[in-house]
């Protein structure tokens, strides 16, 4: 466990145990890897102003990286096919997650989809 025993071979069962174990594979999830990076993934509601995203895992040290992609969703007050609904935009981001807005009516709803990257 020291990291330092050069001469053992890691068993297949061992391999597998670090990868899977660390892992959430369900809509919000996570991988841990054996370096103590981790990345997760997922879907939030978007289109209420200050709403806060929770990671399923919290990063033990910082989220180095964070990227949103607003999803599909239905858009009412549609202007000559302007839907008045722009991009979103991260607003903060902490260990446990993260505040995203978007630029959109007030009655129209959408999804995030997340991926952050941190150790």
């Amino acid at each position: 466990s020291a990291g330092t025993d050069n001469t053992t071979a890691v068993s297949p069962a061992k391999l597998k145990e670090l990868y899977t174990a660390g892992a959430s594979k369900t809509q919000n999830g996570y991988q841990k890897l054996p370096s103590g990076v981790i990345v997760q993934w997922g879907m939030a509601a978007d289109g209420t102003p200050g709403a806060i995203t929770t990671f399923p895992v919290a990063f033990p040290t910082s989220c180095a990286n964070l990227q949103i992609t607003r999803g599909g969703g239905t858009v009412s007050n549609s202007n000559g096919g302007s839907s008045g609904a722009g991009a979103s935009v991260i607003i903060s981001m902490s260990n446990t997650g993260f505040t995203a807005e978007s630029v959109m009516q007030s009655t129209d709803k959408s999804l995030l989809y997340y991926v952050a990257i941190g150790y």
